[in-house]
């Protein structure tokens, strides 16, 4: 009687149990296993480990124009939209000091994101939200302590200005400022 070695199988990889999907042409359409053009929505990128590809959320600020109340250095206010979280805009250290975009035109505002710097020095703001430059009819949105990388702030505002104004004195140092758009 001879011994029997069993082959030792396997199971499946994940994205092989959910269905075989080759990239055809453009980027982001599936095929099927009979090679035919799969007929539901396209498929999204995905990230690590399989998981779905977050979706980006446009950025009002991106297109609008910044400025601030003083500049510390080269430290200019367009770097909070620049998209690039590595560079800083500074203001000098002073009383009230504050960043602020224009986005051109009233928007509806769902959601504020702030970066703060990486020596995470801008501490106890407000994020005003205001339809006139005068900032008269603001809505304000208070943080207590140092932001965070990224601090959100959720709101449903009409507003054409977003300011970032400390409470006390100090410097305003932000990487990045995202202003989203409220969902419809």
């Amino acid at each position: 009687m001879g011994l029997q070695l069993g082959r030792l199988r396997h199971p499946e990889p994940r994205h092989r149990q959910l269905g075989r999907h080759r990239r055809a042409g453009t980027l982001g359409h599936r095929i099927d296993d009979a090679g035919q053009p799969h007929r539901g929505r396209p498929a999204a990128r995905t990230g690590a480990h399989g998981a779905p590809a977050e979706q980006l959320r446009p950025d009002l600020a991106r297109a609008g124009t910044a400025s601030q109340s003083s500049t510390d250095g080269a430290a200019d206010a367009a770097y909070a939209t620049d998209g690039d979280t590595s560079t800083d805009t500074r203001t000098l250290s002073e009383p009230g000091a504050w960043w602020q975009v224009d986005l051109g035109e009233a928007r509806r505002v769902g959601q504020v994101e702030v970066w703060n710097n990486t020596a995470m020095t801008t501490a106890d703001f407000d994020v005003q939200l205001a339809r006139a430059a005068d900032f008269a009819d603001a809505t304000t949105l208070h943080v207590t302590g140092r932001s965070l990388r990224p601090t959100l702030l959720d709101t449903d505002a009409e507003a054409r200005y977003i300011r970032i104004k400390l409470t006390g004195t100090g410097p305003v140092a932000l990487a990045h400022v995202l202003v989203h758009p409220a969902r419809t």
